[in-house]
């Protein structure tokens, strides 16, 4: 397959990113024809020479070895606005899309673009397209040509938890029927790509026999099934670790268990082959299972079969449950299903009947973080006790674990009641993997936090941390929540010598978009506030951003409102 870009780009300010990468794979054949700096008015400045185009590797930082390479060149000037404008080729020596354009990720705006796609008629290809004019299809010799045409010029700011199909941005999507890439497959269905997958990895999990000597030790006078799983899943979190390994086949083909025997690390195929390659010898069957991941769900077309994955996970079915296994993280309890993966379709990989599954999708209760905060108004401190869940567990859990206590010391005065109080101490507990959540207890020295005047007392709020979205006259699309958020607080201030005769009354609110609750009891000498807030997931479209925007500003206000009291 070959690719010929021929891109026009004006550069409006010193802001803007000069540099051009253009990506390709070892065995690609790759050139850049023409390059030129152009004025607005389209007059050549300068030209730029070969050996100003450079080649170097596309080494990511978790990346030990990969088959990628950048041809990249940087054009400037001192004079705004310029052009630049290039044209470069690709002969792809493996390719399974033909194209996957998508504009929704992209920053860059396209004023005229225009994608041609010739195919031999013997071949066959199937195509979608979003937001981008028909295709003109000519023939021409023994080729049939498509010619799509789009613009798109993206929003200024990205809106928080956007729903992308309100962008309206253009995608077209093209694979091959019929492709032979490491062995013959088809897109004809996601059965038939999944068993692609199967073959291309087929005989990549024999063991070395120390290993199985080290296996059959580790589950001596273990019967249960889903013990053994355990067992040999903590035994892969403990000796090896996560790199990417991408060669040969673009980074869709395994290494041999082997592999990960000798070096102790592999990336998520690797690791997760091993995983399935220690199960199948312990007798316990296991499915490797591709998943497009990431915080944000992205809908799977069931209609398109297609490379739409970024990972790898695995799926085994025991008697009384399915147990989903993450084999990159050393971190994380047995079964966890994270908000990497949570609430989405993913290919289950087998030999004859791979097929699309639901991995399930997070709970509320999964997700819940709480808070107690003692405030001792006669001391000036504040004691803080706190169980993270869900996506905050997944950050504290990995700041941890991972990071310099330095940094996590800078991240626990940055989040934790930022600008209000001074850090004293605090203590992290993760629970060494036994569940999804960390704990934090913590000490603060505040100033401010009660005011008296008279018989009233006027008490600083503590409020929940949750973004600022957009007003409804700047918002430009709908709303994506990915997974449920739930906040739960118990503040109590212990105010002494006082008699409490008035409190605050009890806030309710519960909409299609989730609930909050705000109330409060006096227990002798000390005021105690319950708050709760529950965002639901789901989609909702730009008509209704008004009553979610609603919705939250009614929690937000209540939560950054002073709280009056009166005495005796």
């Amino acid at each position: 397959m070959v690719q010929i870009d021929t891109v026009l780009m004006q550069i409006n300010d010193r802001n803007a990113d000069t540099e051009i990468i253009i990506p390709y794979s070892k065995g690609d054949k790759i050139s850049v024809d023409i390059v030129r700096l152009e004025d607005q008015d389209g007059n050549i400045i300068r030209k730029l020479k070969k050996n100003e185009i450079k080649d170097r590797s596309f080494i990511s930082s978790i990346s030990l070895y990969e088959d990628d390479f950048v041809k990249y060149f940087d054009l400037k000037h001192d004079q705004f606005p310029y052009r630049i404008f290039y044209v470069s080729w690709i002969h792809y020596a493996k390719s399974l899309n033909i194209v996957d354009i998508d504009h929704a990720r992209s920053k860059t705006p396209v004023h005229s673009g225009t994608l041609i796609v010739e195919v031999p008629i013997k071949d066959s290809i199937k195509y979608k397209y979003e937001n981008v004019e028909s295709p003109k299809i000519a023939v021409q010799n023994r080729f049939r040509k498509y010619i799509w045409k789009y613009g798109y010029i993206p929003p200024s700011s990205a809106d928080i938890y956007r729903l992308d199909k309100d962008l309206k941005a253009p995608s077209i999507h093209i694979v091959p029927l019929h492709f032979k890439y490491g062995e013959a497959g088809s897109f004809e269905s996601w059965k038939s790509f999944g068993n692609w997958i199967f073959r291309l990895n087929k005989n990549k999990d024999k063991l070395p026999a120390e290993e199985c000597q080290r296996i059959d030790n580790l589950l001596r006078n273990t019967h249960s099934q889903k013990q053994k799983v355990e067992i040999l899943y903590r035994y892969l979190q403990d000796y090896t670790r996560y790199i990417n390994v991408s060669i040969k086949l673009g980074g869709l083909q395994t290494y041999p268990a082997s592999y990960v025997c000798n070096n102790k690390y592999g990336d998520c195929k690797a690791l997760t082959n091993y995983l399935q390659s220690m199960l199948k010898y312990a007798g316990i069957p296991s499915y490797y299972t591709l998943v497009e991941a990431g915080t944000k769900i992205s809908e799977l077309d069931v209609n398109f079969p297609s490379q739409a994955f970024n990972h790898v996970i695995l799926t085994v079915p025991l008697e009384e449950d399915t147990v989903f296994l993450e084999c990159t993280d050393k971190n994380i309890p047995f079964g966890y299903i994270g908000t990497f993966t949570q609430g989405r379709k993913a290919l289950l990989v087998d030999e004859n009947d791979s097929r699309l599954i639901p991995i399930p999708a997070l709970q509320p209760d999964d997700m819940l973080c709480s808070r107690t905060i003692e405030v001792k108004t006669d001391i000036q401190q504040i004691h803080l006790s706190e169980v993270q869940k869900g996506h905050k567990y997944e950050f504290f859990n990995y700041a941890a674990k991972e990071l310099a206590k330095d940094r996590v010391d800078d991240i626990i005065r940055s989040q934790i009641f930022s600008g209000k109080a001074e850090l004293i101490d605090y203590e992290l507990n993760s629970n060494n993997r036994q569940s999804p959540e960390i704990s934090l207890t913590a000490r603060f020295k505040a100033e401010n936090i009660y005011k008296e005047y008279g018989k009233n007392i006027i008490l600083s709020p503590f409020p929940m941390d949750f973004k600022d979205f957009e007003t409804p006259d700047q918002r430009t699309t709908g709303v994506q929540i990915n997974y449920p958020e739930f906040y739960q607080d118990t503040i109590i201030y212990e105010i002494p010598d006082k008699e409490i005769i008035k409190i605050p009354e009890r806030v309710f609110v519960e909409t299609d978009f989730g609930k909050y609750e705000i109330f409060f009891d006096l227990k002798n000498h000390t005021l105690v506030c319950y708050k709760t807030f529950l965002l639901y997931p789901g989609k909702h479209p730009i008509e209704r951003y008004e009553e979610f925007f609603r919705f939250i500003q009614t929690m937000k206000n209540n939560e950054l409102k002073n709280i009056h009291i009166e005495t005796l």
